[in-house]
């Protein structure tokens, strides 16, 4: 396996792959100074979905005055010098008292080209459950709360800062209670050093009637995977995705069948401010009205047809969207 596929291969088992040389979509609207730097000008929030073996939920009690006493999942902003996960390890420490280890990545929310929500589960590994006479400013205290309490809102006992964390509690508990087989493995963010923003892309289309599967390719002396800088103006992460069809094939209407989610999310965080970027490897279905892949109006990029059999069969299964870590953009 060489080249274009082995980079796949890499990227379907949740490693870390190199961008080559720049980017290839230019981004006309990006100013040249722009630099992703945590809490600074981009903002990344991690926040913790844990289970108990009762199936009750962690939950913690807001200190803040603007929320003060409703109840919330254990979240927060991301520091600089962390990582993501040892961001959402400290985060559910420092609000619940309890050690917290990561299993996946469930979700990533994304409201402009600057904000981004990393969802984790994981297990408990230690630590006490903060108590009201441990209240801090992080929390005023931390509890394993049960479904009824959570989804009977402002009329039970947990009253919440808000009804957003409902679809991570439900998305997280069918996790949980599905077999390995039905859903995506573990998925952890790889620590990979970028100083930008940037969204790498499986662009791929199945032959209805050969069975075929092709991917999208630049054409340079290095093949590789369609790249693009996400620009803080950018109100979705489909702005850059819809950037890359144009440049590719003149035109982005009627052509995307599914975003079917993330291979893999690449960050590093250190040293402090030197590499606060990202880097998203987003799988995307293309849709054709003869369902053939179109053909390329530029001549860096090409569409190749994939040989090797692990690889087609690992990407045709991850056509379901249970299978990837599920990108949910809010605008």
């Amino acid at each position: 396996m060489e080249g274009l596929e082995l980079e796949l291969s890499f990227l379907l088992e949740g490693k870390s792959v190199a961008v080559v040389g720049e980017y290839d979509t230019k981004r006309p609207n990006l100013r040249d100074d722009f630099v992703p730097l945590i809490k600074r000008t981009v903002c990344y929030i991690v926040c913790g979905v844990i289970f108990n073996e009762a199936g009750e939920v962690l939950m913690m009690q807001e200190a803040k005055a603007s929320c003060y006493g409703k109840w919330y999942l254990p979240a927060g902003r991301m520091e600089p010098d962390e990582t993501i996960v040892e961001a959402v390890k400290r985060e559910v420490l420092e609000e619940t008292g309890l050690e917290f280890e990561p299993d996946t990545l469930l979700a990533i929310q994304i409201s402009t080209g600057i904000w981004y929500r990393y969802i984790f589960t994981g297990q408990i590994t230690g630590g006490t459950l903060k108590t009201k006479d441990k209240g801090d400013k992080e929390s005023l205290q931390a509890k394993w709360c049960s479904m009824n309490d959570i989804n009977m809102g402002k009329h039970g006992s947990v009253p919440l800062r808000g009804n957003d964390i409902l679809p991570l509690i439900k998305m997280a508990n069918d996790y949980r209670t599905e077999s390995l087989s039905e859903r995506h493995r573990h998925n952890l963010p790889v620590i990979n050093a970028h100083r930008q923003l940037v969204l790498r892309l499986v662009i791929i289309h199945t032959e209805v009637h050969t069975g075929a599967l092709f991917v999208l390719r630049r054409t340079d002396s290095n093949p590789h995977l369609p790249t693009c800088v996400i620009s803080p103006s950018d109100p979705s992460i489909f702005t850059a995705l819809n950037l890359v069809l144009q440049d590719a094939f003149g035109k982005c209407e009627n052509l995307v069948r599914k975003v079917a989610g993330v291979l893999t999310v690449e960050h590093s965080g250190k040293p402090q401010y030197k590499n606060d970027g990202i880097c998203l490897t987003l799988l995307v279905d293309l849709k054709t009205e003869n369902e053939v892949f179109p053909s390329t109006t530029n001549d860096q990029y090409t569409c190749s047809r994939l040989e090797n059999e692990d690889v087609i069969r690992d990407l045709s299964l991850r056509m379901n969207t249970k299978f990837n870590v599920k990108l949910v953009s809010l605008h």
